[in-house]
């Protein structure tokens, strides 16, 4: 198949799967992932297996974005009250995990493999599947906590802990490997240097070449003074960093995480930031049709047994570490309860990982990889709705708007002014001057008896009144109103009214009941609407910001 004509497909239709879950309050990133597994080579077969195979480039550049919008979202004065809980839940949980699925596996391998011996087969696979199971997917959280608009103590410790697990995952399977090896050979003897040395210095270049990047972007990107250049600037080098990295045989995704870490805490320039966001929803529907594409059926039914207890087995591990280095740490309440929930999701480095063991250990290496895909195939449909249920319990979602998602969801009637200063049609000049006098208001509706609106006045009407001063005597409000050009209703979508208002410079409009009945019950002021909804804004991330603080103390006051 034509590589656009699969690229289009992918979108619109996981645009289209995306929209259809949301109304079942499931994350949008289920649906692209059902459609992918729908279009994939498996069932519809409309996409094929080597097309599929042809479009893994967007795996890259969608997780070198991801991993710079998590790091970016890593404020230090955010993390600097959830720096000990944050230690304490990544060992726990990653090595919980790691734990019980090497034990579990270790003594049920006989089920997948009767012919194997303990030290030579069963226990080398497990403690490499624990080793990977520590791994928690970056793209399915960052994606599930955009969708969410969530902010608060147990997002940005999921986004924390997220962001090193990887870290943390290599260091472990390194240590398998370097063990394994002996074990499956009979060759005996252990290489430390390998073991430990090897993934130290991997973590370590890593960093190394997202400081560098970090460095040059942040001079560069003063060239690029238009915001249309600096999304140019910003992409290229997020690209480049990972283009590099992959190169050198370095981990991308640490890499970026660190160039958005460090700008975020050393640049003010949002828009570094917010160039990316806004093409983050293209990526994120191409990044997850694309792992449903790889969708296999025949390896759920080959190594079924051994994915469901690998699912199982790095579920309990991940929420019972969690939750337990929460309560050593005095983690805020809602951390201790959900964060574990939120932290299930794996893919990428999960299986590029057990690819490079699998090739390592012929032996029982096809087996291994047949169930860990089929695992990351479960994990992915189960575990969004987890997460977006996590973070939903811990009251978090809505707390990290922007000023044009309030006015996406607002009506009219969410930020009118209620009660405006209105004028009676029939009332003479001089008590018109009397309600001026005593009212702030730039913009009066003429109104009938039955509150119909009739008419507007604006201070430059009053000047013409006085222009003429023969008649000002017996003028009534009904005689200097201009007529009503542009009104609105309550149920309007704020949106499209603050449009309106944009396109024909209008300062206020008029809100009447609707339908037949032009009673009026309010005037939208733009100025006043714009500075209620920023102050909205501010209150819910301030509640959110509020949330770790409080949380501990109620935490540690429970605890003496």
């Amino acid at each position: 198949m034509n590589l656009l004509l699969a690229v289009g497909i992918m979108v619109v239709a996981g645009f289209l799967g995306g929209l259809a879950l949301e109304k079942f309050k499931l994350p949008k990133i289920t649906g692209y992932i059902i459609v992918g597994v729908l279009l994939g080579p498996s069932l519809l077969k409309i996409i094929s297996k080597e097309t599929v195979g042809e479009l893994n480039i967007i795996t890259e550049i969608a997780l070198g974005i991801i991993a710079y919008l998590i790091g970016s979202s890593l404020k230090r004065e955010s993390l600097r009250g959830l720096g000990k809980s944050i230690t304490w839940i990544i060992a726990f949980q990653s090595l919980g995990a790691c734990f019980l699925v090497t034990v579990v596996l270790a003594f049920t391998g006989h089920l997948v493999i009767p012919a194997g011996t303990f030290w030579q087969s069963y226990f080398p696979m497990a403690f490499i599947i624990g080793a990977v199971s520590c791994a928690t997917a970056p793209a399915a959280t960052m994606a599930i906590i955009s969708e969410c608009k969530a902010r608060g103590p147990l997002s940005m410790t999921l986004l924390a802990v997220v962001a090193l697990d990887d870290a943390i995952a290599v260091m472990v399977f390194a240590v398998a490997l370097g063990i394994s090896r002996p074990l499956v050979s009979g060759a005996g003897g252990i290489s430390f240097y390998q073991t430990l040395g090897v993934p130290f210095l991997y973590i370590v270049e890593s960093v190394a070449i997202g400081v560098a990047f970090a460095i040059a972007l942040m001079y560069i990107s003063r060239l690029a003074r238009a915001r249309e250049l600096l999304l140019v600037v910003v992409f290229g080098m997020v690209m480049l960093c990972a283009g590099i990295s992959s190169y050198l045989g370095l981990s991308s995704i640490l890499a970026n995480m660190v160039v958005g870490f460090i700008l975020v805490n050393k640049v003010r320039r949002k828009e570094m930031f917010l160039v990316l966001e806004e093409v983050k929803d293209v990526l994120y529907a191409m990044f997850f049709v694309l792992a449903g594409l790889h969708f296999d059926l025949s390896v759920v039914g080959t190594a079924g047994i051994l994915a469901l207890l690998i699912v199982l087995t790095r579920c309990l591990g991940k929420y019972a570490g969690a939750r337990i280095g929460a309560k050593v740490s005095g983690a805020p309440e809602t951390v201790r309860k959900y964060l574990g929930l939120a932290l299930l999701p794996k893919a990428g480095v999960t299986v590029g990982l057990v690819l490079l063991a699998a090739l390592e250990f012929p032996s029982f290496g096809g087996v291994m990889l047949s169930a860990v895909l089929a695992s990351t195939i479960i994990n992915e449909l189960l575990a969004p709705p987890l997460a977006k249920y996590a973070i939903f319990k811990a009251g978090e979602v809505g707390l990290n708007i922007t000023e044009e998602d309030l006015i996406k969801t607002y009506t009219v009637k969410d930020v009118m002014d209620t009660a405006p200063t209105s004028i009676a049609q029939d009332l003479p000049l001089h008590q018109i001057l009397e309600v001026f006098s005593t009212s702030e208001s730039v913009y009066y509706p003429v109104i009938d008896g039955q509150s119909r609106i009739v008419g507007i006045i604006t201070i430059p009407d009053i000047k013409e009144m006085f222009a003429n001063r023969e008649f000002a005597g017996w003028l009534l409000a009904c005689d200097v109103a201009e007529p009503v050009r542009d009104k609105t209703t309550l149920n309007k979508p704020l949106e499209d009214a603050i449009e309106w208002m944009r396109h024909y410079n209008l300062e206020n409009m008029p809100v009447v009941a609707g339908g037949e009945s032009d009673e009026l019950v309010g005037v939208l002021d733009y100025r006043k609407a714009l500075r209620k909804i920023s102050a909205e804004v501010l209150h819910r991330r301030r509640m959110a910001d509020e949330m770790a603080p409080a949380a501990g103390k109620v935490s540690s006051q429970s605890a003496n």
